[in-house]
């Protein structure tokens, strides 16, 4: 499964980009796993990492696109332009940097939350 993540999702862009390349030939159950593999390596990482941000950026990425394409919306096969938001999770990468280790915990953990829907 680390294979997976050296191959994508180590930053929001990447995570998009991977999305695009598989739309419509991964499953839930896949982003899922792929959901579980971020949020474990990030939960091995301190704040202060320097892939934590990203990790952090393509697992907002990956809820997203799982939120978008629940069950409950699988009727109406929305596009992908529709699933992805492709703007950056922080503004500036310098902002990012910014936050304080404790803020950066808080995010996680608010996406933890919402990896669990």
């Amino acid at each position: 499964m680390g294979g997976i993540l050296s191959l994508m999702a180590t930053n929001g862009e990447s995570a998009t980009q991977w999305l695009n390349d598989n739309h419509g030939k991964v499953s839930i159950e896949r982003i899922q796993q792929i959901i579980r593999s971020i949020s474990q390596k990030i939960a091995r990482l301190t704040p202060e990492h320097p892939e934590y941000d990203g990790l952090i950026a393509a697992l907002d990425v990956m809820n997203e696109y799982k939120a978008n394409i629940s069950p409950d919306r699988a009727l109406s096969e929305p596009s992908l332009t529709d699933l992805l938001d492709a703007s950056p999770l922080v503004p500036e990468v310098t902002e990012a940097k910014a936050m304080h280790p404790e803020e950066k915990k808080r995010r996680f953990q608010q996406l933890l939350k919402k990896s669990d829907m």
